[in-house]
């Protein structure tokens, strides 16, 4: 995907969750990284996790 300024546009990662504690969040983020980058690798862009 390409910018208004020709420049590739960023991917982006959106992750929201509630309230948790930051060992929780880096345990979610450690089991989905994988596929994550798997996604991005694909050329998916935009990744919304809820």
């Amino acid at each position: 995907m390409v910018g208004r300024d020709g420049e590739a546009a960023p991917q982006v990662v959106r992750v929201r969750m509630g309230n948790c504690r930051k060992a929780a969040l880096f345990a979610v983020v450690d089991a989905l990284l994988p596929d994550l980058r798997r996604l991005l690798a694909e050329g998916k862009r935009v990744i919304e996790i809820h």
